[in-house]
């Protein structure tokens, strides 16, 4: 069995999400790029769930921070 490594971090949710995309850059890459492979209608799907982020941001903005970071932090792209 692959063990996962451990980590503890602080700070604010940004700060947490550019340390998860950082440290699993390499990870978070792969598994979009066989998502964009496995999930017919990938990109159209994307822009579909554009107004779900907007709503989540709404409702609970410290998620999308996180969320953003992490993207950014594994070298990807701002939000959706």
């Amino acid at each position: 069995m692959q063990s996962f490594p451990y980590y503890e971090v602080k700070g604010e949710y940004g700060d947490i999400g550019r340390f998860i995309g950082n440290t699993f850059r390499t990870r978070i890459q792969e598994a979009i790029d066989r998502r964009k492979h496995a999930i017919a209608g990938y990109n159209r799907l994307r822009e579909l769930s554009k107004p779900y982020f907007t709503l989540t941001d709404e409702h609970f903005p410290h998620l999308t921070e996180e969320f953003t970071e992490t993207a950014r932090g594994a070298g990807g792209h701002d939000g959706l």
